[in-house]
């Protein structure tokens, strides 16, 4: 019995191993061969992709290198040609560029050359320095044999009204002589008002006596003033000639208002001398469209002036015939890359002053309408004026005064006959030229630096530089050059990167991409998108069939606002309101959150002031953080200056952390709960700088899973440059939920493989199953 069992055993093992018939024979051998065949030649076929990609990616780069090896001439978007005298060969000359030139131009007008054929000609340009005025002597005015006449009206209605006339013996016939070189000298008269006659506005008329005459002839009509804040303007201008002047006569006419005594001024006179340094320069007048934007005490005027203008000054003007208003200039931030320039930039206070107009039926002071601003890198800009509880300014207009830059060059001296000067400009991909001339004029040069300029060839050509002496030539018409090379800027950092698996991400949204000159797009991501992406906004990818392609982000810029869904309940004596975005359920198995700045309340109350607490809270209702405060619009008196009113609204800064939801507890006491009607969540804005040519594209926002790191793009790198540029906008529409696991996901070489496993262990059972039995 043993004996049989020992030698079937084998038998059995043998039957178990090896298929009953030729067929399954045939099965059971050549399943796992085609497993192994398919596994090996699946390995080449995943890397060809990544061969294609490398190839397809070398395609940019030598756009880039081509572009770079492109000569100058072909980096320059725009040209005009230069027209000038034939008395000008072989002469300095100069050419005023225009707001259409500076327009097109980067703003240190780098991307500037001129050209004779294909020679470049040597230049520079000439801004010149801001207009500076510097006091070289005071002379006190001394009263003319006729006495002073002063007058009061007296009555017994206030104010009373005061006259005062004084005679003065006219400043010296020469002017004072300066060792610096000006553009002009002037002469003006001070009034040295005593500090206790306290504020005043007076209306100031200068005429002058000639000759034996005694009638007057008017020279100036304005006005004098001290207010009660500390500014003051005490100065009346004097014509560059008074001729034959015997007197000066300086009336004053004015209102005692303040001490009701009739008191006069009697301020003594002083004449000072003064030299206005480059006060010549020719100004260009640039008016500009603005975006208006109500505040609670006053508005915000915003606007944006082309690259190439550098204003020095703003002028308002308005219908308004009386107004006072403090009135502050910001360089807007370019954060979303909107106006150009580094990105969470804030924005720069370059002014800040007052703008005023005193206008009577009888009297006009002199306006106080321009406000000079400090140099800055911004296109982009704001003007703040606070006018409390007064309405905006009546048709506002607002003008960029610029100081117009000259190019000084040779003009020259033997040209072909079909050769002509020409301007070329524009592009923006081009850097500063350096020529030998170009480092003696900047915006700081000095009077005695311009008085003469040396050539190579040592021979001194004296000249101001100021456009006294030097021939003028003007530009023709602009047209585009024929031979500019329009490759985006941006080409040679278009590279698809790796590819990416679309089945990890919660939503897609697809995005259509056009051409333009810098090959970068400004894709803003407002309220509905960041509730999706983690604190760090790194579950975010732009990708096509070639793979994910480099971005930038950066927050700041327009705020975004969004409505809120609210839910009110009551414990006690406290109300509690509940309010989150529409769209920040969890989705897509990840948890949602936002970082915002403020919530704006609208309570149908005319007045209230409770304690409240505000809660930021996570997707699990914990909190996160908080703030409290007193929940109140404003004081009672205010309240009760508004009557009718029956709503009010109210804004509390909410805690600075990301949350998913905010509740807001507020403790009512005896008193009826709040009735909120609506609330308003707004935050900084958030926007992605993508380097990718124009074409169909799908952006991926929230990651399912933490295996998803923050991308790691080479461009960042080269934030400085990228972030420089202006990108197109692209906003992100409605996300659309991606389905985790879909066909179009997994690659075709997975597929392949995996069906030749299942076909493999499929036939192995059924060959195992049919041996057994």
């Amino acid at each position: 019995m043993s004996e049989q069992s020992e030698q079937t055993e084998p038998m059995r093992r043998h039957q178990c191993t090896e298929p009953s018939s030729p067929h399954m024979r045939w099965v059971a051998v050549a399943a796992p061969i085609l497993v192994t065949a398919l596994a090996l030649v699946s390995t080449p076929l995943h890397t060809q992709p990544e061969q294609s990609q490398s190839q397809s990616r070398s395609q940019p780069e030598e756009s880039g290198d081509a572009l770079a090896q492109s000569t100058p001439r072909a980096l320059l978007a725009q040209r005009a040609v230069v027209q000038g005298s034939p008395t000008s060969a072989g002469q300095l000359v100069r050419l005023p560029l225009d707001v259409d030139v500076l327009g097109a131009t980067h703003p240190d007008l780098s991307d500037l050359r001129l050209y004779l054929g294909d020679q470049q000609l040597s230049f520079f340009v000439r801004r010149a320095p801001r207009a500076k005025r510097t006091l070289l002597e005071t002379l006190q005015a001394k009263l003319g044999p006729q006495l002073a006449q002063r007058a009061t009206s007296a009555s017994q209605q206030t104010p009373i009204d005061v006259t005062e006339s004084y005679w003065l013996t006219p400043p010296p016939g020469e002017m004072p002589t300066s060792e610096h070189a000006s553009t002009g000298r002037s002469w003006q008269l001070r009034l040295a008002v005593p500090r206790a006659s306290g504020a005043f506005v007076a209306q100031v008329r200068l005429s002058r006596i000639v000759g034996d005459s005694s009638e007057p002839q008017p020279l100036y009509s304005g006005a004098v003033f001290r207010l009660k804040d500390g500014r003051e303007r005490l100065t009346v201008p004097l014509p560059a000639d008074l001729g034959k002047t015997e007197w000066l006569r300086v009336d004053l006419e004015r209102q005692d208002i303040e001490r009701g005594t009739g008191t006069a001024l009697e301020p003594r006179f002083y004449y000072e001398s003064f030299e206005d340094f480059e006060q010549g320069t020719q100004r260009l007048e640039v008016e500009v469209d603005h975006r208006l934007e109500s505040t609670p005490n006053g508005a915000i005027y915003s606007f944006e002036l082309p690259s190439g203008l550098v204003p020095d000054s703003f002028r308002l003007d308005t219908n308004r015939g009386n107004f006072d208003r403090s009135i502050r200039v910001f360089g807007a931030a370019a954060s979303l890359g909107l106006f150009g320039g580094a990105a969470e930039a804030e924005r720069q206070l370059l002014a800040s002053g007052r703008i005023y107009r005193f206008r009577s039926a009888d009297r006009t002071s002199e306006p106080s309408l321009e406000i000079e601003v400090a140099n800055s890198n911004t296109t982009a800009f704001e003007i703040e004026i606070d006018g409390g509880d007064s309405p905006p300014l009546e048709e506002l207009s607002i003008t960029a005064l610029v100081r117009q830059p000259e190019v000084i060059f040779e003009w020259p001296a033997v040209q072909a006959a079909a050769a002509e000067v020409e301007l070329l400009f524009g592009g923006g991909r081009v850097a500063a030229a350096k020529f030998d001339l170009w480092s003696r004029t900047t915006d700081t040069v000095s009077s005695e630096q311009v008085r003469s300029i040396e050539f190579a060839d040592r021979m001194e050509v004296r000249t101001q530089l100021d456009g006294e002496g030097l021939p003028l030539v003007r530009r023709a018409e602009i047209t585009a050059n024929p031979d500019y090379d329009a490759t985006p800027l941006l080409a040679f950092l278009q590279r698809p990167g790796s590819q990416v698996d679309s089945g990890l991400f919660a939503f897609e949204v697809p995005i259509t991409l056009v051409q333009n000159e810098t090959g970068l797009h400004v894709v803003e991501l407002g309220p509905s998108v960041q509730v999706h992406l983690r604190e760090d906004g790194g579950d975010l990818r732009f990708v096509d069939d070639e793979g994910q392609w480099p971005y930038i982000l950066r927050s700041g810029g327009e705020r975004w606002v969004q409505e809120l869904e609210l839910e009110t309940a009551r414990e006690g004596t406290e109300s509690h309101y509940s309010f989150s975005l529409p769209d920040s359920s969890t989705a897509g198995g990840h948890e949602t959150s936002i970082r915002a700045e403020s919530v704006k309340l609208v309570v149908k109350s005319a007045f209230f002031d409770r304690a409240y607490v505000l809660e930021a809270r996570n997707a699990g209702d914990h909190v996160v953080a908080t703030t409290s405060g007193r929940l109140t619009p404003g004081s009672a008196r205010s309240a009760f200056h508004a009557p009718g009113r029956t709503e009010t609204s109210v804004t509390l800064t909410v805690p600075r952390a990301r949350a998913h939801h905010f509740q807001l507890e507020v403790e009512d006491g005896d008193d009826a709960p709040l009735e909120v009607s609506t609330a308003t969540l707004s935050g900084p804005g958030l926007a992605a700088f993508l380097v990718a040519p124009p074409g169909e594209y799908r952006a991926l926002i929230g990651a399912r899973t933490s295996d998803i790191g923050r991308p790691n793009y080479e461009i960042a790198r080269a934030s400085n440059l990228v972030l420089s540029l202006r990108g197109d906008r692209v906003t992100l529409d409605t996300l659309q939920p991606i389905v985790a696991w879909r066909w179009a996901s997994i690659p075709w070489q997975t597929i392949l493989l995996w069906s030749a496993i299942v076909i493999a262990v499929v036939g192995l059972g059924w060959a195992t199953f049919r041996s057994v039995s």
